[in-house]
């Protein structure tokens, strides 16, 4: 978060990760209002506008009835 990427481009080299793969990650962030993107030339810069993010997760097990398949 301290050195922003320029581009998508640049954030996929940075994190060794597919452009395709970085955009749709990126989309999905967007859809939540976590990362926002300004116009940089012909690229699309992303930006965290926060300093900071607290995400709340809950994880459970499955219901015995979420096992059985289908008869």
């Amino acid at each position: 978060m301290t050195e922003q990427p320029d581009s998508i481009r640049q954030l996929a080299e940075r994190l060794d990760r597919d452009v395709k793969s970085i955009h749709t990650d990126l989309q999905v962030l967007t859809d939540y209002d976590i990362v926002h993107f300004e116009q940089a030339g012909r690229a699309k810069r992303p930006f965290v506008p926060y300093d900071t993010i607290e995400v709340s997760l809950e994880i459970s097990t499955p219901r015995p009835a979420d096992d059985t398949a289908p008869a």
